[in-house]
């Protein structure tokens, strides 16, 4: 049962709405049965929902920001093909353990690999794990927690993935990663646990579907049949804030899933968030109109004030500099068709940082540097070609930015 797509509908549209399922476009959803609910106040009444309570099963939730996101870990995203590479994987182990030495961790930690992995994964570490939560409503709140980025495409969707925890370790119980460490207390506040993705061939996804395939007993043409183990749902992107207030009145938010300093920090954010308008993430900010000054008295003619860009000639500057980043991408060895939408976030970024002095700055050419390779990363460049090709954007930055301050004296 294919989705049907009509090309003027947005793509979740033509989806079944919960409880039906159906194999939708796999650019978007993989080889993943999917649905559809109306709106996010849905979500309670899918949960209620028989399929959603088998007998003597346990599900498990992961909420992801956008649609089109694989069930990739962090590891797997330093590859195109979002597969862990086994070679890699050791090699970062065991610099991870060198790392730990004289910083208080004992030796259990470091010599218990999933227990390692578990631990560097809430500390920033690129691991194979995936993080997952018995609580749907937890789930919802990571799907929810962070608004889109203005130069990103569009998204209609927030997903929610749904596996059948008790039929997959039945299958391959080395698949899900439950640490019994003291230590773990955002595991134990978000009631979290993980996926470990196989190293060397196969995603998670496809991991699964090939054990699906191997029993001989699931038909694999049917998306109902399929969903038993493993399917995803579409929530429209719609009323985020709403949601996260529904949320927090049920003491799901930062503060209580990070029982520490950051968790604070991100709750407070959240807080304050909620009582001013929210920014586009990427946008330039706008600086406040101030008064004019009382010109002084003068013999000379005055200057002509300099008009405004149209929002046509921004629109135009902007597209400019992006084909001018993808040019430099391209020569810098990216891919001919990742560079365009890879130079529009990198673009987005230059002009975020473009109104501030950064060049002139202690930190500032390093934390752009730093933005620049992080972008690098999040799309996937491999990274023995991130320190060259950023060192291309970053040479390129700085000459846009001299020019712009040239210009702006020349003016003067």
């Amino acid at each position: 049962m294919e989705a049907q797509t009509d090309p003027e509908t947005a793509y979740h549209l033509s989806l079944p709405e919960w409880p039906k399922l159906a194999f939708g476009k796999s650019e978007i959803d993989g080889l993943m049965p999917v649905c559809r609910i109306r709106y996010w106040r849905r979500f309670e009444s899918a949960l209620a929902d028989k399929l959603m309570n088998p007998l003597g099963t346990e599900l498990i939730f992961r909420g992801q920001r956008r649609q089109e996101w694989q069930l990739t870990p962090t590891l797997g995203r330093y590859s195109n093909s979002g597969v862990v590479d086994a070679r890699r994987a050791e090699e970062q182990k065991r610099e991870f353990r060198l790392a730990m030495r004289g910083r208080g961790i004992g030796p259990d930690l470091l010599d218990e690999d999933n227990e390692l992995w578990a631990f560097g994964q809430h500390h920033g570490l690129a691991t194979p794990l995936l993080d997952w939560t018995k609580s749907p409503f937890v789930a919802l709140f990571f799907a929810f927690a962070d608004p889109d980025f203005s130069y990103e495409d569009s998204n209609p969707t927030r997903t929610i993935f749904v596996i059948n925890k008790t039929a997959l370790e039945e299958l391959d119980a080395d698949l899900i990663v439950q640490p019994l460490r003291n230590d773990h207390t955002r595991l134990v506040n978000q009631a979290g646990l993980f996926t470990l993705s196989p190293l060397g061939s196969d995603t998670l996804s496809s991991r699964i579907f090939n054990l699906l395939s191997e029993t001989e007993t699931v038909d694999m043409d049917n998306p109902a049949a399929v969903g038993r183990y493993i399917f995803k749902i579409h929530v429209p992107n719609e009323e985020r804030r709403e949601c996260l207030a529904m949320l927090r009145k049920m003491n799901i938010h930062h503060g209580s899933l990070f029982p520490d300093p950051i968790g604070a920090s991100l709750y407070c954010n959240e807080w304050f968030g909620g009582r001013v308008d929210e920014p586009e993430i990427g946008s330039i900010p706008q600086v406040p109109k101030q008064r004019p000054k009382k010109p002084a008295a003068s013999n000379s003619k005055p200057r002509a004030a300099r008009k405004p860009a149209s929002p046509q000639t921004t629109a135009q500057a902007s597209e400019k500099l992006s084909s001018s980043i993808a040019g430099v991408l391209r020569s810098a060895g990216i891919e001919k068709d990742q560079a365009p939408s890879l130079a529009k976030a990198l673009a987005a970024k230059f002009n975020a940082t473009a109104p501030i002095d950064w060049t002139n700055r202690p930190f500032g050419s390093a934390a752009v540097s730093v933005e620049i390779k992080k972008i690098l990363r999040m799309n996937g460049i491999d990274s023995s070609a991130v320190d060259a090709t950023a060192l291309a954007v970053f040479s390129y930055f700085v000459a846009q930015a001299n020019e712009a301050v040239a210009q702006l004296k020349a003016e003067d």
